[in-house]
């Protein structure tokens, strides 16, 4: 081969060297740029979602916070609250304007169900209580004692409020009381003057409960056939 043959094929060479070398130095960067993106691709997302998730988290506790105060009962109340069924309520209680003193007591009402449409999406429960209370008459110089305990059941019609702290009710009962009296007086030290006496009682009243914890609730009612106050607290149970 010449030397111009030579020259020729050298040159060739070089420039296929330099066309390598242009090519290479392109992809060389390009294929790193895109190695060092498909790495810090996981990164970067998770950065975006520990960013995200914040805002997510505060998102979703104002929607809690929401749908909480838009419930009836709120975080000053609970569900659980009011007159509920399947729930025993019991307590005692004291009445006052018995014969000028005051009678003690415990009562216990049961819910008979859910509310009903019938009555007005009220509730209907039905209870007992028996009472304690004395007091003396004194004329001429003797002394009359009596001591009286009423035992009744009742009836009550339980409405149904957005409040589910508020319990109102209104209620028929019926009752008998066992009466024992004794007297004192000038002349009657040797003997025992004591009798006992019962009889039937009927009677009206309207009251409320209001809860205030899950289950205990403070109570007052008024009425006719027992006294004319009573007030007491109640546990549901």
């Amino acid at each position: 081969m010449s030397t111009h043959a030579h020259s020729i094929a050298a040159r060739g060479a070089s420039r296929r060297t330099t066309l390598a070398r242009l090519v290479l130095g392109t992809v060389r960067p390009a294929m790193f740029t895109l190695a060092v993106a498909i790495v810090a691709t996981p990164a970067v997302a998770q950065q975006r979602r520990s960013a995200l998730a914040p805002s997510a988290s505060r998102d979703s506790a104002s929607a809690e916070a929401r749908k909480n105060e838009s419930s009836p009962a709120s975080a000053k109340g609970s569900v659980s609250e009011g007159f509920k069924e399947g729930h025993l309520y019991a307590g005692p209680h004291i009445w006052a304007g018995v014969y000028g003193t005051m009678a003690f007591g415990v009562s216990a009402e049961k819910s008979l169900g859910g509310p009903r449409k019938d009555l007005g999406n009220g509730r209907i429960g039905v209870g007992g209580g028996i009472d304690m209370y004395s007091y003396s008459v004194g004329y001429a110089g003797y002394k009359w004692s009596y001591r009286v305990i009423p035992v009744s059941g009742f009836a009550n019609y339980h409405m149904t409020l957005k409040n589910p702290r508020l319990d109102p009710y209104a209620g028929l009962g019926v009752g008998y009381y066992i009466v024992s009296s004794s007297v004192e007086g000038p002349g009657l030290d040797h003997y025992d003057y004591t009798a006992r006496a019962n009889a039937l009682f009927v009677g009206a009243h309207i009251g409320a409960r209001y809860f205030v914890k899950p289950n205990l609730a403070v109570q007052a009612q008024t009425g006719v056939g027992l006294g004319n106050l009573a007030v007491g607290v109640s546990w549901k149970m």
